[in-house]
């Protein structure tokens, strides 16, 4: 019997062409916010921790701004909505799981992708700064503080029943990678996955990601 295809898709960078999230940090982060991000990267800073430091030294009256700043930088990466259609019609199982934000990725997918295949990190504006709410946070086999830990999501879609493809960019992704069936990689995580000896197909568009699935996703998955 073949197993369902689970698609674990990124936002910043892979769903999305741009990096939404370092750009609002561009645009309204406080100073010195660059090398809290490049801790993140090399892992000297959790996810949580520092994104978490860093909207908090955001004022929640700047929302607004924000959102319209996401909303008309943010471009879909091209076959993104064709990718979403070939899911349905394959019966993949199609996930959003990024370590963005509700406030600005609610509104950028809004009419495009149902809000219970979206799985990001909340927000909460009544103070007077901007607090990250984590309600996808490391379960009992994850201590690395990931703030939206793509694996616990992942563990929840056994691999005897699911085909898990993982879909993405950057560094999150990389410890997705290490329990996917199948790694589809652009940009920094075809670095980490080289690094980590992890076999990937390289994608640039979503119609590759749809070439890369009919080439492989019947000996893969089934």
């Amino acid at each position: 019997m073949n197993r369902q295809t689970v698609i674990f898709c990124d936002f910043d960078g892979t769903a999305a062409e741009q990096e939404v999230i370092v750009a609002l940090f561009r645009a309204f982060g406080p100073s010195g916010w660059e090398a809290v991000r490049d801790a993140i990267i090399a892992g000297t800073v959790s996810v949580r921790e520092g994104v978490g430091r860093l909207f908090a030294q955001i004022p929640s009256s700047r929302i607004s701004e924000m959102v319209a700043h996401a909303r008309q930088i943010a471009t879909l990466r091209s076959g993104f909505q064709e990718f979403l259609e070939y899911c349905r019609v394959h019966g993949h199982r199609f996930l959003l799981t990024s370590g963005g934000v509700d406030f600005f990725i609610y509104p950028i997918m809004e009419g495009i992708l149902p809000r219970d295949q979206i799985y990001c990190n909340g927000s909460d504006c009544s103070g007077p700064t901007v607090r990250i709410l984590w309600p996808h946070g490391c379960d009992a086999h994850c201590q690395a503080d990931c703030g939206m830990c793509k694996p616990s999501i992942m563990r929840r879609f056994p691999p005897a029943r699911y085909c898990r493809v993982v879909v993405g960019d950057g560094v999150t992704d990389l410890p997705a990678a290490r329990l996917a069936d199948l790694v589809i990689a652009r940009d920094l995580l075809v670095v980490k996955c080289r690094e980590a000896g992890i076999p990937y197909e390289p994608f640039e568009t979503f119609y590759d990601v749809m070439a890369v699935l009919d080439r492989m996703g019947a000996e893969v998955c089934g």
